[in-house]
């Protein structure tokens, strides 16, 4: 027997026969010297908010969530007050100890207040703030909110008031901000083709001065960056300027994307890009979703899986939060619920949750080869897998046919007379929709046989 192998981070390749295998709706995971495929988990239904298309989420310090709907801002799912559009919004509260006092940003540009009982227009409050601040964060006490012109504003300590001289501008280059991020005691302003960290000296009426060095690497676009929020303790990730998915570490930044990432960002609509973060059982989740579909980045292993719901396009949760001790909240693009990340589901809200794996090719160019048979490797499991196979390198696939997974520790999963290969090689797709948890191990293939090419047909090809 040989092994047939599969990916540890999904590579689907940009042109047909290319690619090394793919994983949708599952991650690799090494435990000792084994390598587990696990299914990714699914999601359970929180409440229905009446209210579609989320915008961003946040945790309050009363850890009660608030979160931008179409129009609307909403406190634990009941309407508080307008917030006109459908963009992205970023949130912030400071630490004052007599009310609430919380913002929501537009990335169009446009703040509000949010209190635990009203939402007005930041300029109701301090009519200083320019109209057109198109992100907020917080750090040290302060608000702070970029303009698109590279103006950086911050308001007193612990306020809402804005002193009218209380600004910046991030010059080191005319490209703009697009997004200010609090992260780790800086403040890291993302224009178009720089990042600036700035640090807080105390200063008066602005607190803050440039450091030192500026990154040379801008954002793409304003919610394509999360590592800042409430429960992840990782590096901030971020879609830079040039299309390379970015960690930020310091005064630096270190690319984790790979071609086929790299490929899906280029072939999505820059507006429609946001990232977002969950952790799951020991894992550090980064999630770039888009109109073109949905990519996680695992923090902990470095490693790359797609995500794909039973309809629509990508995955269907869009922005998180954590709402208690490992419980991430997320927003459904799919209809008006609130949805909480789930380890004992394997739908999504009902849904079917479908893991899928994709094996490398297994070839000897120039020579094709015949698959008498390919054992699989499951866990035991009251499950069904379909299993399909391209003779072609993946450009075409065979009708599945299905096995089950039960007494898999018993007897292995096995499909024969799986036919001759071209010289592109043998690729197999495994895919199990069964609502229960297992892990895939991988597959070999029994006794192939390796025909080598006709000299002719070598010259031809």
């Amino acid at each position: 027997m040989q092994e047939l192998k599969f990916p540890l981070s999904s590579t689907p390749g940009r042109l047909g026969g290319e690619g090394d295998g793919r994983l949708v709706n599952a991650y690799a995971e090494k435990a000792g010297d084994q390598i587990y495929m696990r299914r990714s988990p699914g999601l359970t239904v929180v409440a229905d908010y009446a209210n579609s298309t989320p915008r961003g989420m946040f945790r309050a310090n009363d850890n009660i969530i608030y979160s931008a709907y179409s129009g609307v801002i909403l406190k634990a799912g009941v309407t508080l007050g307008t917030l006109a559009g459908t963009d992205g919004v970023t949130w912030a509260q400071n630490n004052n100890v007599t009310g609430v006092q919380m913002v929501a940003c537009r990335e169009s540009g446009g703040a509000v207040t949010v209190s635990d009982s009203a939402v007005a227009a930041y300029s109701a409050t301090d009519a200083d703030i320019p109209s057109d601040v198109n992100s907020v964060t917080f750090g040290n006490g302060y608000f702070f909110f970029s303009r698109p012109n590279g103006q950086i504003w911050a308001t007193d300590l612990n306020l809402y008031d804005i002193d009218p001289l209380s600004f910046a501008t991030a010059e080191s280059r005319s490209d703009g901000l697009k997004r200010l991020l609090w992260h780790g005691g800086v403040l890291y302003a993302f224009g178009a083709s720089t990042i600036e960290p700035w640090l807080d000296v105390g200063g008066q009426p602005f607190p803050l001065t440039r450091g030192t060095s500026v990154i040379p690497c801008g954002l793409l676009t304003t919610m394509a960056v999360a590592g800042n929020e409430e429960g992840w303790d990782r590096a901030v990730h971020f879609v830079a300027h040039d299309g390379t998915v970015r960690a930020l570490a310091g005064y630096t930044t270190k690319t984790v994307s790979t071609p086929a990432v790299e490929h899906f960002i280029r072939n999505s609509t820059v507006s429609s890009l946001v990232a977002f973060v969950y952790t799951y059982r020991g894992h550090a989740m980064w999630v770039l979703t888009s109109d073109q579909g949905t990519w996680e980045f695992n923090a902990a292993t470095g490693l790359w899986n797609e995500r794909q719901s039973a309809t629509g396009t990508g995955w269907r949760a869009k922005y998180s939060v954590k709402a208690s001790y490992n419980t991430w909240q997320l927003g459904d693009t799919l209809s008006t619920n609130l949805l909480r990340l789930s380890d004992t589901a394997y739908t999504e809200a009902g849904a079917a949750l479908t893991f899928q794996v994709e094996s490398s090719p297994f070839k000897g160019f120039p020579a094709n080869t015949v698959i008498p048979a390919v054992f699989l490797d499951f866990t035991d499991a009251a499950a069904t897998a379909s299993v399909s196979w391209s003779r072609d390198g993946g450009a075409t696939w065979t009708t599945p046919v299905t096995r089950s997974v039960a007494n898999a520790e018993k007897w292995p999963v096995r499909v024969n007379a799986l036919g001759r290969t071209s010289q592109h090689g043998f690729r197999l797709r495994v895919t199990v929709a069964t609502a229960v948890d297992f892990s895939f191990m991988g597959a070999n293939v029994a006794g192939p046989e390796v025909r080598q090419a006709k000299p002719d047909q070598a010259k031809a090809a």
